[in-house]
């Protein structure tokens, strides 16, 4: 679970991990719902200054001068601790300034403040995984679109350096988050396992939609050239084929059916398209034909 950097000297509950986490997506009413649960006899200032934070970002400025009062007034706190704390607070100045040029329409400024707050507190290759879960959390709560936090990366500046494990899990908590996706599939794809590259490239293209930046479309073209099989569905999916054999299936259906016109999207072989007594196109991206096909048949790439 992604966390910010802050002192390491105790242990930490549940319910400040919880914070951190709340924090990092920037879901600042959730995390203000903590605090009906606060033990004011335990040592949670961490938790006091989280709070602190999202009552600022929610305008809620009395509730947050309280919370960092009581921070202020603990005494034993070094320097490493009180320099974090004026970090975080920064972080928040940061993500306001964000959210107003988003509102403003000014998405590069925006983009900037963002990195520049997740940039005070969280430090590594994961930061701009973050970042994109952050911005897309505030736009949200924004009423604009979640797509806009999405930008085009170059190739090899794309969050492949970041641990597969930590994709893996990042992405069970955020399904349908472009940025994710985009490091699943850059992370696999370097892996040269082509096959799931095409999942996490076609998943990330139904998310996307027109908004889909041409280099993503390139990579996935990349994967379907170096993929050597066609790719499997699921197991489930696989399950559900059955064992009847398909070609003697849809010679039966051109045989009832009699159609005008084949149109068949998979091409793979080219063995389907002989079956049909009639013109036929095909549509593959990665066709694959092994037979002599017929001057009634044309497939495209």
């Amino acid at each position: 679970m992604l966390l910010p950097l802050m002192p390491q000297d105790t242990p930490e509950n549940e319910q400040l991990q919880l914070a951190k986490t709340l924090w990092v997506e920037g879901d600042w009413a959730a995390l203000i719902a903590l605090a009906n649960d606060i033990d004011d006899d335990a040592d949670n200032t961490q938790l006091k200054i989280y709070l602190a934070a999202a009552y600022a970002q929610l305008g809620d400025c009395a509730n947050a001068l309280a919370s960092w009062q009581l921070v202020e007034q603990r005494e034993g706190e070094d320097r490493v601790e009180r320099l974090w704390r004026y970090r975080l607070l920064l972080s928040g100045v940061h993500n306001s300034l964000a959210r107003a040029r988003a509102v403003n329409g000014e998405l590069q400024k925006g983009q900037e403040h963002w990195n520049t707050s997740l940039d005070l507190v969280i430090y590594g290759p994961q930061q701009r995984l973050v970042t994109q879960v952050r911005a897309k959390q505030q736009l949200k709560q924004l009423g604009l679109p979640e797509s806009w936090a999405v930008k085009s990366f170059e190739k090899d500046d794309i969050q492949h350096n970041v641990p597969y494990g930590l994709l893996a899990e990042l992405h069970e908590q955020c399904p349908n988050d472009p940025a994710i996706l985009i490091g699943l599939a850059e992370s696999v794809q370097r892996q040269g396992l082509f096959d799931e590259a095409i999942r996490h490239w076609q998943t990330l293209a139904s998310i996307l939609q027109e908004n889909m930046p041409q280099t993503y479309y390139d990579r996935l073209d990349e994967a379907y050239q170096n993929q050597k099989s066609f790719p499997q569905g699921t197991a489930e999916e696989e399950r559900l084929i059955g064992d009847g054999d398909k070609h003697e299936f849809l010679k039966r259906l051109h045989q009832k059916l009699k159609p005008n016109l084949y149109l068949e999207i998979g091409v793979q072989t080219g063995k389907s398209l002989l079956l049909a007594e009639c013109q036929a196109i095909g549509v593959d991206p990665m066709p694959r034909p092994n037979i002599k096909l017929q001057k009634t048949i044309r497939y495209y790439a």
